[in-house]
C-alpha cells in the first residue's frame, strides 16, 4: 500500500508543477476577471502546493467543475489538461489502488486461511491424542485392544462416564455405542477407537448417529430377511419347477403307454377277427 500512496503523491506533484506553470502563473488567468465569490487561478493553482490540493479535489471528482469550467472558459486548451489527468489519476491511479487493495485482501484471506488451516490441524493432533490417553484410560489390562467387557467394566468409571459426557455420549446411549465402534471382530484397537470416536463428533449430536446407526442396523436386518425369503422362494420354485418338468415327463410316458395299448388291443382285435 505504502508504495501506490508513494505513486499518487508522486503523480500529484508532477502534474502539480505542470498546472502551477500553465495555469497559475500565466498572464491570461491572472489578468481575467473573476465573479464575486468564484476561486481565481492564482487560488487554485498559485503554487506547487494548491496545485496539489486542487489537483486531489479533481481526482476525487468532487465538485471539480466549479473551478474547471472558468478556466476552461479563459483558455479552451485547460479542458485537454483536466481530461488527460483525471485519465491518468482516476482511471489508472484508482484503478490501480483498488487492485492493489484487493490483492491485499486476498493475500491476507489466504493468510487467515493458511494460520486457520494450521490450527485445525493441531487441534486435531491434540483431540487424537487426548482420545489415545481416553482409550489407554479403558483399556483396563493394557492389552491394546479393548473387549467388550473391558468397555463396559471401564464406563462404569466416573472419569469414563465423564469423559463420555463430553463427547455428548449419554449412560443410555453406551450400550449402542459399542454397536457402532466394534466392526465385529468383538475387540477394539486404537485406532478403530479413536476414529470411530471422531466420527461421532461433528455437526450431528452423537446420540443422533446412534438412532440413526440403530435404524439403518433394523433396515439392514429386515433387507437380509427379505433377502431369505426371496431365497427361499426361489429354491421352492425351483423345486415347483423340477416337480412339473417330471410331471410332464411322466404324462408323456403315461400317454406313449396308452397309445401302445391301444395299438395292443386293435392289434388283437384284428387277430380275433381274422380267427
Amino acid at each position: 500500500m505504502v508504495p501506490t500512496y508513494v505513486m499518487m503523491g508522486c503523480v500529484l506533484y508532477f502534474f502539480a508543477i505542470i498546472a502551477t506553470a500553465l495555469i497559475g502563473k500565466r498572464q491570461p488567468f491572472m489578468d481575467h476577471i473573476y465573479e464575486p465569490g468564484q476561486l481565481t487561478a492564482e487560488e487554485l493553482f498559485g503554487d506547487v502546493v494548491k496545485s496539489m490540493f486542487t489537483l486531489f479535489q479533481l481526482m476525487t471528482l468532487d465538485s471539480w467543475t466549479g473551478f474547471a469550467r472558468p478556466l476552461i472558459a479563459i483558455e479552451s486548451w485547460t479542458a485537454f489538461f483536466f481530461i488527460f489527468f483525471i485519465s491518468v489519476a482516476v482511471f489508472v491511479m484508482m484503478n490501480l489502488v483498488t487492485a492493489v487493495i484487493v490483492e491485499n485482501a486476498f493475500a491476507e484471506n489466504k493468510s487467515e486461511e493458511k494460520e486457520l488451516a494450521v490450527r485445525l490441524e493441531r487441534e486435531k493432533e491434540e483431540e487424537l491424542e487426548d482420545l489415545k490417553n481416553f482409550f489407554l484410560q479403558v483399556d483396563i489390562d493394557g492389552s491394546g485392544s479393548l473387549t467388550k467387557q473391558e468397555f463396559f467394566k471401564a464406563t462404569k468409571q466416573r472419569k469414563v462416564r465423564q469423559k463420555l459426557r463430553a463427547l455428548d455420549i449419554m449412560p443410555k446411549d453406551i450400550d449402542e455405542l459399542w454397536d457402532i465402534l466394534d466392526s465385529g471382530m468383538g475387540e477394539l484397537k486404537a485406532e478403530e477407537f479413536v476414529h470411530g470416536i471422531r466420527r461421532l463428533r461433528g455437526e450431528a449430536r452423537a446420540k443422533d448417529i446412534l438412532r440413526l446407526y440403530k435404524e439403518v442396523r433394523q433396515f439392514e436386518n429386515a433387507v437380509e430377511q427379505v433377502e431369505g425369503h426371496i431365497k427361499t422362494s426361489k429354491n421352492r420354485l425351483e423345486n415347483v419347477k423340477l416337480q412339473l418338468t417330471r410331471c410332464r415327463t411322466d404324462i408323456a410316458a403315461f400317454t406313449r403307454t396308452i397309445v401302445r395299448a391301444k395299438e395292443a388291443v386293435k392289434m388283437a382285435a384284428q387277430t380275433q377277427n381274422m380267427t
